[in-house]
């Protein structure tokens, strides 16, 4: 008995330990159907800063300072995550055929969309901020590659915690397809 008390002991510790995983829902505005130039466009995995490609989730002091959120984290690896979310917005308002890398259909996807993210962070000023830059690459020749800075502030309540961070992560990406098809895809 007295060798199972402190196997038990362990186990409870390890049982409060574990985090709490929050995924992201990016909604796909479908009132905002959208034509674009392109019938077939390959997404290269976002590129997130090192503390935002972590599993903990971040938020940022008045000071510059950047600290976990205590006992919680992303459900999902966050630039695969991102990557699949922003394919499914864009796919869901162009209906166009939008795939990840590697590109797994036989003929080749017209361009390449390369997001490079600088900033992800939930701000205590209360908002959710994504900063950073997006590339447009065609296959042949004449195509006039284009690159567009983006900056997506998305409100977050006073007192926020991880959940409004994980709705504001959602609805940022949102925002970047909208963007990325008016300003890179028309």
């Amino acid at each position: 008995m007295k060798a199972v008390l402190p196997f038990v002991a362990l186990l409870g510790l390890a049982a409060c330990s574990s985090p709490v995983l929050y995924a992201v829902d990016s909604p796909v505005p479908l009132d905002q159907r959208a034509r674009i130039a392109f019938s077939s466009i390959e997404v290269v995995e976002v590129t997130l800063p090192r503390y935002a490609a972590n599993p903990d989730i971040y938020r940022q002091a008045a000071d510059g300072g950047l600290k976990a959120i205590s006992g919680v984290s992303w459900a999902d690896d966050p630039a695969p995550a991102m990557t699949a979310d922003l394919v499914q917005v864009l796919t869901g308002m162009t209906g166009a055929r939008i795939a990840a890398e590697p590109w797994p259909f036989r003929s080749y996807a017209q361009v390449r969309l390369d997001v490079r993210v600088t900033t992800m962070v939930a701000r205590d000023q209360g908002d959710f901020l994504l900063m950073g830059q997006y590339y447009v690459a065609g296959q042949e020749d004449g195509f006039r590659e284009r690159a567009r800075p983006f900056a997506i502030a998305i409100p977050l309540p006073q007192g926020f915690g991880a959940a409004e961070v994980a709705t504001a992560r959602g609805l940022a990406v949102s925002e970047l397809a909208r963007q990325i098809i008016a300003g890179g895809l028309s």
